[in-house]
């Protein structure tokens, strides 16, 4: 996919405790928009953070890029929402 094509859906992330702090930095990097954030910490002894977010492509790679390499940080998945040039949801 192209670098600068538009692209939105649903990043998860599963962590440790104790990291928050750095996801909240790369959160409000300036790299992506996340226009929507839920956590919770009963998930099978992990935290998870579930964003939807928004921006381009090679963005979106290099903020998952920068909490793959993350200390603490178990998987990250991000869930891409359909391209779609016309109609609604």
């Amino acid at each position: 996919m192209d670098e600068d094509v538009e692209i939105e859906g649903i990043l998860v992330v599963f962590f440790q405790h104790g990291i928050e702090q750095k996801l909240h930095n790369i959160r409000h990097s300036g790299e992506i928009t996340v226009t929507s954030y839920s956590h919770t910490s009963q998930f099978n002894n992990s935290c998870v953070d579930m964003m939807q977010a928004s921006g381009a492509a090679g963005n979106m790679r290099k903020v998952m890029q920068q909490l793959q390499k993350t200390q603490d940080v178990d998987r990250v998945t991000f869930i891409p929402a359909p391209l779609r040039d016309h109609g609604c949801c």
